[in-house]
């Protein structure tokens, strides 16, 4: 057994979630490309407790109990790099992942890794525990000037910044705007984007604007009530680009330029965004997607999920400015994440810590993470081991 944080049942996370021993992830459990992680840090993000009011359920087949969260950083303690499956085989996949196969030679016993899981958290496969099982393509090794602590506040946001710029297309782009610059993917969004040479406004409170200027961001404008509706007057069709971390998508339409483009992580879930997620997710390959859900998505119906989402409103409102709007989920990318660590290694980027709490109160930091996000700035994060252990 190991300790770790879990939920037998969908529910509030006061009620549901425990931290306890959970069943260890064995050697035989390690389905061919896949890694055995002793971890020594987890992150949070608000996946995490969406994932346990059960945001997911009617989409996908969990395996129970279910651990919890999607971000770590450890030490490889085993590696499967065969290319079939050995009879002692005691996992519950049951088709070759050749990407993770492949993957599988790049590390070796003793690498300290840093990633975001392929799937949603379940059973062995959840970060705020002892242990954890990964494929490894999810994976890359920590720049070695970062602590485990740090590395671990990376992948999510770090890949899902990087996947709302990448998926905005625009033919120039000098101005971009950041909804929501203080927080894990926000930060990480106004790097990536300085990076480009593009300049960078975002909204926050006035005792977060010294952080964001230091990270590079140009204008900081204030998000309370009357600050934010004086910008949104005087500032229409300003910017090339719109990266929404916070849900402000519709109302802040009038200010993309016309040409544009906007990608929300937290509004307008689309019927692409679904497909594609569901493609891109471990879960999917392995045929735990709930039947029927994939023929829906795929069908011309699944157009409906932008009907109760408020997808198909927010698309009309940025098409009629004739620029493109892109609802983004990111998954886990171990190719996209070796970028980033060369980034983090030579100082580029740089992950942005709010609180660390220890293993024990480690309940404490996700009731914290929950009900404090509006005012924290970063990541929150679990030390599962001490580096010094």
């Amino acid at each position: 057994m190991m300790r770790g944080v879990y939920f037998e049942k969908h529910g509030d996370i006061k009620e549901v979630l425990k931290l306890g021993d959970i069943p260890k992830p064995l050697e035989t459990d390690l389905a061919p490309g896949e890694l055995l992680i002793q971890v020594y840090a987890g992150a949070l993000n608000p996946a995490d407790y969406k994932s346990v009011g059960g945001e997911s359920k009617l989409l996908i087949k969990f395996q129970w109990p279910r651990q919890y969260g999607f971000d770590f950083s450890g030490k490889v303690i085993g590696i499967n790099t065969s290319n079939a499956f050995q009879p002692d085989y005691t996992g519950s996949k049951t088709k070759l992942d050749q990407s993770a196969i492949e993957a599988s030679a790049r590390f070796a016993i003793g690498d300290k890794v840093f990633g975001m899981i392929g799937c949603l958290p379940m059973k062995h496969r959840g970060t705020i525990a002892e242990f954890l099982i990964v494929e490894a393509d999810m994976c890359a090794k920590c720049p070695p000037n970062l602590s485990h602590i740090e590395c671990s506040a990376v992948p999510l946001v770090a890949l899902t910044a990087d996947l709302m710029l990448s998926s905005c297309k625009v033919a120039k782009c000098e101005k971009i705007l950041v909804l929501g610059g203080s927080g894990g993917v926000g930060s990480f969004a106004i790097q990536l984007a300085k990076s480009r040479g593009f300049h960078v406004t975002t909204t926050a409170s006035p005792r977060k604007t010294q952080l964001l200027v230091d990270l590079g961001c140009d204008e900081v404008v204030d998000y309370s009530k009357d600050s934010f509706q004086k910008f949104l007057e005087e500032s229409k069709d300003t910017f090339d680009i719109i990266l929404d971390c916070v849900g402000d998508a519709a109302k802040c339409v009038v200010l993309l330029k016309e040409g544009g483009s906007m990608a929300s992580i937290q509004a307008g879930v689309t019927q692409s965004t679904l497909v594609n997620w569901l493609k891109q997710n471990k879960l999917g390959q392995e045929g735990q997607v709930t039947r029927g859900v994939p023929g829906f998505l795929n069908s011309r119906m699944g157009c409906l999920v932008g009907l109760f989402t408020g997808g198909w409103s927010l698309e009309k409102a940025v098409k009629a400015k004739k620029a493109d709007f892109s609802s983004v989920i990111a998954t886990g990318n171990g190719e996209k994440l070796e970028v980033i660590a060369k980034q983090l290694h030579q100082g580029d980027l740089k992950p942005v810590i709010d609180r660390v709490f220890k293993f024990n109160d480690a309940l404490d930091a996700i009731f914290y993470h929950k009900a404090g996000r509006l005012e924290k700035v970063g990541k929150i994060v679990v030390e599962i081991v001490s580096e010094e252990d």
